[in-house]
């Protein structure tokens, strides 16, 4: 347990941090992951506007750290699926679409050509 990010970024013995704090802290605390020269793997949103994102990439790229945005459902074998259906146009065209998530909460939004749900 650490008092701290600060303290938990400067131990030795942390190979990696894991950001998962409100998304308003992630650039922040990715950050300062960052700069105390750890690795860093953020859950989504990776930061709250692109500015902040791109500040990321560039720092991580210059220091030779690994940064890696937690959109793991991207690579399911049902979300690959799904694009290549929707790609080959094997169901046609897609209108609309609508989920569910784990809340209930129902969010359904019309798709457009720059939409990337999977």
């Amino acid at each position: 347990m650490y008092a701290s990010y600060t303290d938990l970024v400067a131990d030795p013995n942390i190979d990696i941090v894991y950001v998962a704090s409100p998304v308003s802290h992630h650039f922040q605390n990715a950050m300062m992951a960052i700069g105390a020269g750890k690795p860093v793997i953020c859950e989504k949103a990776l930061t709250v506007t692109a500015s902040q994102a791109k500040k990321l990439v560039a720092v991580a790229r210059a220091r030779g750290l690994f940064l890696l945005g937690g959109v793991w459902t991207r690579f399911f074998p049902l979300s690959i699926r799904v694009r290549e259906l929707v790609s080959s146009g094997a169901i046609g065209i897609v209108y609309r679409v609508i989920g569910q998530r784990k809340l209930l909460l129902l969010v359904c939004f019309e798709a457009s050509s720059h939409a990337r749900l999977v």
